[in-house]
């Protein structure tokens, strides 16, 4: 079980093809939950799927 995923997406975090360049989103248990007492910062950065 992977615990950790990476995709490339667009500006409206549509997955792009192979050697498109884009944004990179990371998500996993390994990786924080949000910017520490920011949440207006956070929920700025996260998408709807996490």
């Amino acid at each position: 079980m992977a615990s950790t995923s990476v995709r490339i997406c667009d500006e409206q975090n549509q997955v792009l093809e192979d050697n498109v360049i884009g944004y990179t989103q990371i998500r996993g248990k390994n990786v924080t939950a949000g910017y520490y007492n920011n949440p207006k910062a956070t929920a700025k950065v996260k998408t709807e799927d996490g």
